[in-house]
């Protein structure tokens, strides 16, 4: 997974686990060769990380799989779905955008599972939903009643529980939104110009606290209180708003930028501040300086000049209540989310240029029917044997000052009754980095996949 053209980390743990699923035997019941042929598998194993590393640009081997590059081939009509909590929810409106098919789409507030499945809730009856979606597509038997063509869920988050198994929001239909400009002026988002170069590099431990998954899938997986890295980052922020205001889309932040290195990527995250000081992360992404808007053409960057680029962040849907804030933050570092910069990097702000637009909702129409409550067919019977346990903490290490970020997770031995199979999956990763050097990022990531 590359995003404004840097890799990040779970291509490599994704790689693993990949590499430890395709290099098991085959199945002796339909293979009576089953010995030779996983010799072979093995033989010719190649980490599908390594192709990724020699395609950094957008070239013909990420083109082949993505369906922007050709909208009208798609005929059937289409149906997408994904949760806010998970890192694919970008594609949702652009292929929506792009398509001229019949087409619905739904986001929620989940993480990289159904609806019908997902955490945080409100959950959505999946099952139901793609069953009246086939019906009328394949089936060709009328609805009973129209759909919205866009449906999202508005979130009204608490900073205090960024790990919430309910978000409180409303379902809202195909959102109005009007841009809201907010300029970056002397550490605030407001009504006034900056009119100053502003430098600054931040510690390779700025992002530790966003390290949640790439594809979260529990709980556990979602980032905590941001407010330890907002204040090793080069951060902006509202004055308290005076209104409860939602927002809807795709925040974008606009700067002029310099580097003193000829290889440099940004990052950035925007958050959302309660009364306390407690932040929640909304939205992050990062840019390689050395790209240009499509990612298919590299340029090394000239020392101390200035380059103007619009950075797109992940879709944001959200209330920001009556006394609360929202927080930009910009940082030279995001580890262990995206693999760091080649060399310790300090950017400068031209803020007479930098500027963050938000896709404030303008009209609101809300979902005016009650969601059905989720259908999960029944699977097979099982016996939980051994707990499940998802356990995440940061240590450092006093003499050198290393950080580590230590995560394991298992789904707990489970007995198929049908016929005895036990499973367990189990995984454990520590992420480490100096916080003043890039080049020191190490991964160990240990997948155990028993049965």
């Amino acid at each position: 997974y590359i995003v404004g053209g840097v890799m990040m980390l779970d291509n490599i743990r994704w790689a693993a686990n990949m590499e430890m699923i395709y290099s098991l035997p085959p199945d002796p019941m339909f293979t009576e060769n089953w010995k030779e042929e996983l010799l072979g598998r093995l033989s010719d194993l190649d980490p599908c990380v390594n192709k990724w590393l020699v395609h950094p640009l957008r070239d013909d081997y990420f083109k082949q799989g993505s369906v922007c590059e050709d909208f009208p081939r798609i005929k059937a009509a289409t149906f997408l779905m994904a949760g806010m909590a998970d890192s694919y929810s970008n594609n949702v409106m652009r292929t929506l955008n792009g398509l001229s098919c019949p087409k619905r789409a739904m986001i929620g507030p989940w993480v990289h599972l159904y609806p019908h499945l997902a955490v945080p809730g409100p959950r959505w009856d999946f099952c139901s939903e793609a069953i009246k979606w086939w019906d009328r597509w394949l089936k060709e038997k009328e609805p009973k009643q129209s759909e919205p063509e866009f449906l999202i869920y508005l979130q009204n988050r608490d900073p205090t529980y960024p790990r919430a198994e309910h978000v409180d929001g409303s379902w809202i239909c195909d959102p109005i939104t009007e841009p809201k400009i907010y300029y970056l002026k002397d550490g605030k988002l407001g009504n006034d110009k900056g009119n100053t170069k502003l430098a600054f590099r931040t510690k390779e431990t700025a992002g530790f606290r966003s390290a949640g998954a790439t594809w979260p899938t529990k709980l556990a997986d979602l980032p905590e209180d941001q407010s330890a890295d907002d204040m090793e980052s080069c951060f902006f922020e509202t004055e308290p708003f005076s209104e409860d205001t939602s927002f809807c889309g795709n925040p974008v932040v606009h700067v002029s930028i310099a580097s003193d290195k000829t290889v440099a990527s940004v990052f950035v995250r925007l958050c959302k501040v309660n009364k306390e000081g407690e932040s929640l992360l909304l939205s992050y992404t990062a840019w390689n300086q050395t790209h240009d808007a499509t990612h298919e053409t590299f340029t090394p960057l000239i020392p101390g000049e200035f380059k103007e680029v619009d950075i797109k962040l992940d879709i944001i849907s959200e209330k920001i209540g009556k006394g609360y804030r929202l927080r930009l933050c910009l940082a030279t570092g995001m580890f262990p989310l995206f693999v760091p910069n080649p060399e310790p990097t300090t950017f400068t702000l031209d803020l007479d240029k930098c500027h963050l637009n938000m896709p404030q909702l303008h009209e609101i129409t809300p979902y005016d029917k009650q969601p059905s409550e989720p259908l999960n067919p029944s699977p097979l019977p099982t016996t939980q044997l051994s707990d499940p346990y998802a356990k995440r903490k940061q240590v450092t290490d006093d003499p050198t000052g290393r950080v580590t970020s230590c995560f394991s997770f298992s789904t707990g031995q489970r007995r198929f009754e049908d016929h005895g199979l036990i499973t367990e999956y189990k995984t454990e990763t520590r992420d480490s980095i100096l916080p003043d050097d890039p080049t020191s990022a190490q991964v160990h990531l240990t997948l155990q996949d028993n049965w």
